[in-house]
């Protein structure tokens, strides 16, 4: 065994102060690695904190964004269903103004057409009843026309209001979604004990949209809505306009017409009381040539007994003897007495047969009198009996 080597003095003063010195040194180390880790220990919670009141204030920025957005399409969806109501009622105010034009304007305008059609002989005539009546009739078959499209143009109107409306719903929905969600996240706070740390990469993340995008589809929407908002104020204005001109135009023909009726009605009564009267005269007329055709015939009647007398005695004064058969006075006498009754005879037969001539005519013109008058009563039946009753049920209001 060897004996243990023993340092000098010096040795061990330079063995105690060489560890001396690495220990200072050592804790000057430890000492800048305490200094720089409270330094970055404190920049890191300054920068985490910052990150964290800004990503807090961003989510809360967006989370405005988005309601402010919502509110907008709220605002818009309101807006559209009170539009849509409104469109609604216009359309029943259109079925209901259809509904009139074809159930009661149409059919009556067309059963006074069919009716006047039964007037007889010369009373078929192309009147200004007819032809306002069937000016009547072309306002109401270009007022169905119009009705239509206009029932038609609002049916579209409320199919694109509601489209629009799906389109804000939808966003709407989107929107409250992505509210709820950065709500939920602006209420997480680094405290909470049941947080877990996410595995993620956000690298491979995807995102559907940009911020622009994102923008520009609810703009586009809202705009979209707007001006299917604008198109449904215009249509009803344009409605308003309509009805009120169908109803003044529907108004102004059937009054026109019922002006040419009450004017022919007025006509046709005169032109009646005028045959009317006329057709006394001819009757009393008629009276009158009978009772002259009896005065005639009896006149006739009484000259063939003078006529008979004459005759007879001219025939028994042809029985004169002798020298006593002479032209004398009496002979004479009966002889011009004679010539006078043929003639007489002759001119009244003459007057019964133009009498009774007279009285053809007469009885000819009397029976054209009560063919015309019958023909006046059967046109005042069409058009002031069946026709303005039938027009009684016109009843104009507001569509």
């Amino acid at each position: 065994m060897f004996p243990l080597r023993k340092f000098t003095h010096n040795e061990w003063k330079v063995n105690n102060h060489g560890k001396r010195i690495i220990s200072e040194q050592q804790q000057e180390l430890a000492d800048r690695v305490i200094s720089e880790s409270d330094r970055l220990v404190d920049e890191i919670r300054l920068k985490t904190h910052q990150n964290h009141g800004e990503s807090n204030h961003r989510l809360g920025e967006r989370i405005s964004d988005i309601k402010f957005l919502r509110d907008e399409l709220e605002r818009h969806k309101a807006e559209a269903c009170a539009e849509e109501e409104a469109l609604k009622t216009y359309r029943m105010r259109i079925s209901k103004a259809l509904e009139v034009f074809r159930e009661k304007f149409l059919p009556i305008c067309r059963k006074c057409l069919e009716l006047r059609e039964q007037r007889i002989q010369t009373d078929i005539v192309r009147d200004e009843v007819e032809r306002k009546l069937q000016q009547e009739l072309r306002v109401i078959q270009e007022s169905l026309e119009s009705l239509d499209k206009a029932h038609s143009d609002t049916t579209e109107q409320i199919r694109k209001i509601r489209a629009a409306m799906y389109q804000v719903d939808k966003d709407i929905f989107l929107k409250a979604s992505a509210q709820k969600i950065d709500e939920k996240c602006l209420e997480i706070k680094p405290s909470q004990l049941n947080l877990k740390i996410q595995k993620l990469n956000p690298e491979k993340d995807t995102f559907n949209t940009t911020m622009e995008a994102w923008q520009k589809i609810t703009l586009d929407t809202i705009q979209r809505t707007s001006q299917e908002i604008n198109k449904a104020r215009s249509l009803r204005s344009f409605m308003d306009i309509l009805l009120r001109q169908l109803a003044e135009d529907i108004f102004t023909a059937t009054e026109a017409t019922n002006v040419a009726f009450g004017q022919r009605i007025k006509e046709v009564r005169a032109t009646k009381d005028r045959l009317e009267d006329v057709h006394r005269e001819t009757s009393r007329q008629v009276n009158e040539i009978e009772r002259n055709l009896g005065k005639l015939e009896h006149e006739l009647a009484t000259k063939e007994g003078f006529l008979a007398a004459c005759t007879t005695r001219l025939s028994e004064r042809k029985k004169r003897p002798a020298t006593e058969l002479c032209l004398d006075i009496p002979q004479e006498t009966l002889l011009r007495e004679l010539a006078n009754l043929n003639v007489s005879c002759k001119q009244l037969n003459q007057m019964i047969t133009d009498t009774k001539t007279t009285q053809r005519y007469l009885l000819n013109t009397q029976m054209q009198q009560e063919q015309e008058i019958n023909i006046k009563m059967n046109s005042l039946k069409v058009d002031e009996v069946d026709c303005m009753s039938l027009r009684q049920g016109l009843e104009f209001k507001s569509f």
